[in-house]
């Protein structure tokens, strides 16, 4: 999987995010600098470099926040396409999840979130979008 550096939420710098909670991961995306993505068939991928560490075993979920303005002063949530909710065990080292995003109601700033009932930690996680992913 090949991602495009300029729309990654969270690059993989071989160190360990430790208590993540619910919140933003990484860095906003701004779809509007080059106009990437927007109107574009497009798909979130997150991959696992390492296993994710937690107590007990959280319900863990992801969604992109997209908003107009660069302080997500409104925005809307948009839930990953993926089997919800999800577990540490499907977010081990190697494993991936993608999701395809609707081609319409992207706005121009794009962030992901993360939901979880507990901490977790994952070491060299990547998160971006892959765009014109063929079909088979």
């Amino acid at each position: 999987m090949i991602f495009d550096k300029e729309l990654m939420f969270v690059e993989d710098d071989g160190t360990e995010m430790h208590n993540l909670e619910t919140g933003v991961l990484g860095r906003v995306v701004d779809l509007g600098a080059k106009n990437q993505g927007r109107g574009r068939e497009a798909f979130i991928a997150i991959v696992f470099k390492s296993d994710t560490t937690a107590t007990g075993n959280p319900d863990i979920s992801f969604s992109v926040e997209t908003s107009g303005t660069a302080n997500f002063a409104e925005s809307v949530e948009i839930p990953l396409n993926v089997p919800t909710p999800l577990k540490k065990t499907q977010m081990a080292e190697g494993m991936h999840i993608v999701s395809q995003m609707p081609v319409m109601g992207l706005e121009r700033y794009v962030r992901l979130k993360l939901t979880t009932e507990s901490a977790i930690a994952c070491t060299g996680m990547e998160a971006g979008f892959v765009l014109d992913v063929p079909q088979r």
